[in-house]
């Protein structure tokens, strides 16, 4: 069984194509899939880390007007 938190290329393919509303050049669904795969293992350890109280604060939200 294929792990659930990588994404493969078909799934890739499938989001450029469905959610970004651009194909993406068949010869880079791979690459992309593991550059995404590495973004998704390092999210993951850095989500398992205890920060408590120390958690950084929104610096920039991009919703309000600037002032």
């Amino acid at each position: 069984m294929a792990d659930p938190h990588v994404p493969s290329p078909d799934l890739i393919a499938r989001a450029a194509r469905e959610l970004v509303g651009t194909p993406l050049d068949e010869g880079r669904n791979e690459a992309v899939a593991a550059l995404l795969a590495g973004l998704i293992a390092e999210l993951g350890s850095m989500r398992a880390m205890d920060v408590g109280h120390c958690e950084p604060a929104t610096l920039y939200d991009a919703s309000e007007p600037e002032p």
